[in-house]
């Protein structure tokens, strides 16, 4: 099943609406400039993490993926994703679930 793909949200002076996209099974991709950020939300009762992956290499060395732990009932905000380390061929990151129920995911970029 091919990953869901979310449309950032461009940061304004006068705020915005979030546009919290249910966890998929499959996971997330977004286009990625080097502005962009992630805003998770764990409602589970348990940790999830997260993992963002860094397709580059440095050296021929693999650079590990971004694994993110959050808490139960909690919302963070990761990011910026620099574009040499977390951009897949495709000019988009992915983003992984350990379990996606109760997971909610926002991608934002800042202009």
């Amino acid at each position: 099943m091919p990953r869901n793909e979310i449309t950032p949200t461009d940061l304004v002076a006068a705020g915005v609406f979030t546009n919290a996209v249910v966890g998929d099974t499959s996971g997330e991709k977004f286009p990625n400039d080097g502005n962009t950020f992630i805003l998770v939300t764990n409602d589970d009762a348990g940790s999830k993490n997260f993992t963002i992956q860094t397709p580059a290499t440095q050296s021929g060395l693999a650079i590990a993926e971004q694994i993110v732990a959050v808490g139960a009932g909690a919302t963070k905000l990761i990011g910026p994703f620099p574009v040499k380390t977390y951009n897949q061929s495709d000019g988009m990151v992915y983003v992984d679930y350990e379990d996606f129920a109760d997971s909610n995911i926002t991608i934002y970029r800042m202009l």
